[in-house]
């Protein structure tokens, strides 16, 4: 639904599919007649088709029979409002894609962080809109928060999540061992140019996750499938990665490398 928003007013559009299925209809924002609790701006979340995505607004905390939105307008707010969100995504074999649109209509002065609590990172909406993560396979159910608001307001909802990484760091990847995806997170301190390699046990590349890629400040995920650069398997076995961080300017912040292991 289109709505003529005045000068205050701001609503986002999220969009979440996998590859097999999309769930579309999902907006969060606020409007100048719109109320913090359940009125005639919120929508119930429907039930979700099997084998399909879906993203649910968690309302619990409200007094109406429903608990999970699909629609969530508050009132307007000088600070800002957050809410809590769960993903649910029933084929483990897909990546998840959540894109944000509407983030240029948000007050300038405010910050737009989604913070996945499930892994505890935190990405800054405004340089980077869509969020990319591999369906997990002991769980089906992603849980978020979106924070809109003032950069105090954002820090003291949080949800206990550090908006920045404070130091340069290459994580071990998640799950391990893995299949058929898992997860390499990055935490960049600075801007940085950086290289993501995969190798066997011989030194030879496997496949390239990132190279000379510059990144701002955050936390970054890379997924690996499996797979090398040729688009074959790979064999069952122990592999390694490395990342080599540099400053703009060329120097070397990080070198490091971790062990990792496929099951087939």
């Amino acid at each position: 639904e289109e709505i003529d928003l005045i000068e205050e007013e701001w609503l986002i559009d999220i969009d979440v599919q996998n590859g097999f299925g999309s769930d579309k209809l999902n907006r969060v924002g606020v409007l100048t007649d719109a109320s913090d609790f359940y009125d005639e701006w919120d929508a119930f979340e429907p039930p979700l088709v099997p084998g399909g995505v879906s993203m649910r607004i968690d309302n619990t905390h409200w007094d109406e029979a429903n608990d999970i939105y699909s629609t969530d307008i508050k009132s307007v707010s000088e600070q800002g409002h957050f809410w809590d969100l769960n993903v649910v995504a029933q084929d483990e074999d897909r990546n998840v894609i959540v894109t944000f649109d509407g983030i240029s209509d948000i007050p300038e002065d405010f910050d737009i962080f989604l913070i996945d609590k499930s892994i505890g990172t935190a990405q800054n909406l405004s340089s980077r809109d869509t969020y990319i993560y591999p369906a997990g396979r002991t769980s089906n159910q992603r849980d978020f928060r979106l924070v809109i608001g003032t950069r105090e307001f954002v820090e003291e909802n949080n949800a206990g999540v550090s908006l920045y990484p404070d130091a340069f760091a290459l994580s071990q990847n998640f799950p391990n061992p893995f299949n058929p995806k898992t997860t390499i997170l990055l935490s960049i301190e600075n801007e940085a140019v950086v290289d993501l390699v995969v190798y066997n046990l011989l030194g030879e590349t496997v496949t390239t996750l990132a190279q000379e890629e510059y990144l701002q400040p955050g936390y970054y995920n890379f997924i690996w499938s499996g797979y090398n650069e040729q688009g074959n398997r790979v064999a069952s076995g122990l592999y390694l990665y490395s990342t080599i961080i540099k400053s703009p300017s060329g120097k070397v912040l990080l070198n490091q490398t971790r062990k990792m292991i496929f099951v087939k």
